[in-house]
C-alpha cells in the first residue's frame, strides 16, 4: 500500500473547514471512542479543545487534522494495519515530524505486516525499501482533501430554511442540508453565546442560519 502525500495543494477556502469531533469521527468511518484514543495518544489531536457557553466540551479538527485522520483510517482498512504497528511508526517520527500522517509515504511489502515509510529525501525506514513488484494501492492525497470538502459542501440555497423529517433527529426541525436541531442554536442564543463561537461549533451554519434561529428567540 502507498499512500502519496505529495499530491495536490491545499486552498485558501480549505482554511475555514473545521468538524466537530462527532462530525470527524463520521467521516474518517471511525468510533468517538477511536478518535479519542488517538487524541489522548498525540497522533491526531483537534485543533480547538474549550467549553461552550451551555458547559459542553467543544473539539474541532481543522483541514489538516482532518486529512491525517483520514490517513489513519486508510492505513487501518486497506493497508490492514494494527494500531500498535501504526502507533509505533508514528511514536518514532514525531520525533522528526510535525504531522507524519501527512508527511510521509507509506507502503507495504506484500507477505508482510511491517510499515514502511518514505522521509522525503527519499529514504525508507522499516528494513529496506519494498521490493520490486510490490503490491501497492495508491491514496493520493488529493483524493482525501476531495473528501473532506465533498463531506463539508451544503447548497447554499439550503442555508436559512427549515427541515424535519419523520425517524430522524428525533423529528426536531433542523437547519436544511444538515443535522443541526434548531432547537441546539436557540440555547446557545439565550445563553448569550457569541456568534463566531456558534459558527466555530457549528462550521456548516450560515448568517441566514442565525437569523431563523433569531426568530425564536425575539
Amino acid at each position: 500500500m502507498h499512500v502519496d502525500a505529495n499530491t495536490d495543494e491545499n486552498t485558501s477556502a480549505d482554511v475555514l473547514i473545521t468538524f466537530n469531533e462527532r462530525r470527524a469521527a463520521k467521516m474518517a468511518g471511525m468510533s468517538l471512542a477511536q478518535l479519542r484514543r488517538l487524541d489522548a495518544k498525540g497522533y491526531v489531536k483537534p485543533s480547538v479543545v474549550r467549553q461552550d457557553g451551555v458547559g459542553a466540551a467543544v473539539r474541532l479538527y481543522d483541514f489538516s487534522e482532518l486529512q491525517a485522520l483520514l490517513v489513519y483510517a486508510q492505513l487501518r482498512q486497506l493497508g490492514g494495519y494494527s494500531h500498535q504497528n501504526i502507533g509505533r511508526v508514528l511514536d518514532r517520527t514525531r520525533r522528526e515530524y510535525s504531522s507524519p500522517l501527512t508527511e510521509l509515504v507509506f507502503a507495504r511489502e506484500a507477505g508482510s505486516d511491517e510499515i514502511h515509510f518514505q522521509h522525503a529525501d527519499g529514504s525508507w525506514e522499516g528494513s529496506k525499501q519494498p521490493a520490486q513488484g510490490t503490491m501497492r494501492q495508491v491514496l493520493p492525497l488529493r483524493e482525501i482533501r476531495a473528501k473532506i470538502r465533498s463531506f463539508a459542501s451544503r447548497d447554499g440555497n439550503e442555508s436559512g430554511q427549515v427541515a424535519q423529517h419523520r425517524r430522524r433527529m428525533a423529528n426536531a426541525p433542523t437547519f436544511a442540508g444538515t443535522r443541526i436541531k434548531i432547537g441546539t442554536v436557540v440555547t446557545y442564543l439565550k445563553d448569550g453565546v457569541p456568534d463566531d463561537e456558534i459558527f466555530e461549533a457549528f462550521p456548516q451554519l450560515r448568517q441566514s442560519d442565525l437569523a431563523l434561529a433569531r426568530e425564536s428567540v425575539a
